[in-house]
């Protein structure tokens, strides 16, 4: 039984491996879990792929492209506002 409360967690997580010849694809992302008594907002960002062929590990990393461009919206978000602060 959870205790009641606010929960986070913040872990990288291993996805299902797909096998192809020798090769096999082990896709990871990264989970940030928040919960709480009534409810709770899971938010998932692929981070990786794996893949081992013949013993040798290689990690092909995903770029977040997403993100990028959210955090550039904010940071405009923000610059817009200082500057009609500044304004006034």
């Amino acid at each position: 039984m959870e205790e009641p409360g606010l929960s986070l967690r913040y872990e990288m997580v291993d996805g299902e491996p797909i096998t192809v010849g020798a090769r096999t694809l082990l896709p990871q992302s990264r989970v940030l879990s928040v919960r709480w008594p009534n409810g709770g907002l899971i938010v998932n960002h692929p981070s990786a792929i794996v893949v081992k062929e013949e013993g040798v590990r290689h990690e092909i990393a995903i770029p977040d492209v997403t993100r990028w461009g959210q955090w550039a919206l904010i940071g405009l978000a923000i610059l817009f506002i200082l500057i009609g602060l500044k304004r006034r």
